[in-house]
């Protein structure tokens, strides 16, 4: 057996991925059992700040433990890094990964702030890496066979996203902005915001408004949040998110000139303009999972050109959140485009597509 660097004499069917995991509780143990199983990944390290639960997780499974998250990454002889822990909490860290050649899925966000992002993404195009981010909706429109929603219903001139997460206190690090970069609009509706700018591309404006309920818990962070993106084509896209609702509900609507696109987890259907439905099967979350770990060690062993969702697509998104929580305190709309010209980036006409990633993704950045 070799690694994705090794000259072994395997064959290309028995390359593998050395991966290593950072952060194994929350979201993390979905990851895990993905990892697990995939036969494209030979897991040899975790890592979690809890050291009691890295140190039986790690025994159960054979591998070495960590609590500390720079020796894990500079210790473990790693091709690839999957990341399941917030920004906050490892980004020194995955520029560190970049700069010794690891590859890097994370889980969303990719960053709190534009700032961070851009800074990400040039630190593993610079050491010639991937640095990539988890996206649930893509991969499961994909298994579907609805990867092109302009296909599918024509070009979207609407949209409408709700996130309602039942979360108690103590929030912890969710409740603290400067850790958080936000509340439930970047923690919760991260996913909705980059679907609808990934399919409908950057807004011209962006006008948002949170609020907070009072807890028993001190913390600083939105509860309730909604925001409006237009565009100067006359389409529009709403979202809203709330943190302490019941029951738990993620839901995605585009409205096309053929039709509507609903993605309900664990339902997804198109409507079409004559009142008739078709509901293809929707994966799992554990199927969605597992295809986006498959398709990530696929493209580092290079049995894939490109990996959906690379880091540079959501620079974007998290520009069109940053530009959110602007909004929400000037109380005013406000332009992505300022962001951009703030940090000397080029405007995206449009989001870049995977085919775009490979040959011009330094000249994007």
């Amino acid at each position: 057996m070799v690694n994705a660097r090794g000259n072994g004499r395997a064959t290309m069917a028995d390359r593998r991925v050395r991966a290593g995991i950072l952060g194994i509780d929350g979201s993390g143990v979905a990851l895990l059992e993905a990892l697990r199983s995939c036969e494209r990944i030979e897991l040899i390290a975790l890592a979690d700040n809890d050291r009691d639960l890295a140190k039986n997780r790690a025994s159960e499974l054979g591998v070495e433990a960590y609590d500390d998250y720079r020796s894990f990454v500079v210790e473990q002889p790693m091709d690839a890094l999957f990341v399941s822990v917030p920004p906050f909490a490892c980004h020194e860290h995955l520029k560190l990964a970049a700069s010794r050649g690891v590859h890097v899925w994370r889980a969303p966000p990719l960053a709190r702030t534009v700032h961070e992002a851009e800074g990400l993404i040039r630190a593993f195009e610079k050491s010639n890496t991937r640095l990539v981010v988890g996206r649930r909706w893509q991969f499961m429109s994909e298994a579907a066979g609805l990867a092109d929603v302009e296909a599918t219903i024509g070009r979207p001139y609407a949209a409408r996203g709700v996130a309602l997460i039942h979360e108690s206190d103590p929030l912890a690090w969710r409740g603290d902005s400067e850790r958080a970069g936000g509340g439930v609009l970047i923690d919760r509706a991260y996913g909705l915001i980059d679907a609808i700018v990934q399919t409908m591309h950057l807004p011209d404006e962006v006008q948002a408004t949170t609020a907070r309920r009072s807890g028993t818990q001190p913390y600083d962070t939105e509860d309730v949040a909604s925001a409006t993106l237009r565009y100067q084509s006359g389409a529009m896209a709403a979202v809203f998110a709330h943190r302490r609702a019941r029951p738990t509900t993620w839901s995605l609507v585009f409205d096309g000139p053929e039709g509507s696109l609903i993605l309900e987890p664990p339902r997804l259907a198109v409507q079409t303009t004559d009142g008739g439905e078709h509901v293809p099967p929707c994966p799992t979350e554990k199927v969605i999972c597992a295809a986006q770990v498959r398709a990530f060690a696929q493209a580092i062993l290079a049995e894939a050109k490109t990996y959906p969702s690379p880091a540079s697509q959501h620079l974007a998104t998290v520009a069109v959140i940053e530009t959110a929580y602007l909004s929400a305190r000037t109380g005013e709309p406000e332009s992505p485009a300022q962001l951009y010209h703030l940090h000397d980036l080029p405007m995206p006409s449009r989001v870049s597509t995977e085919e775009e990633e490979d040959e011009g993704q330094s000249e994007q950045a």
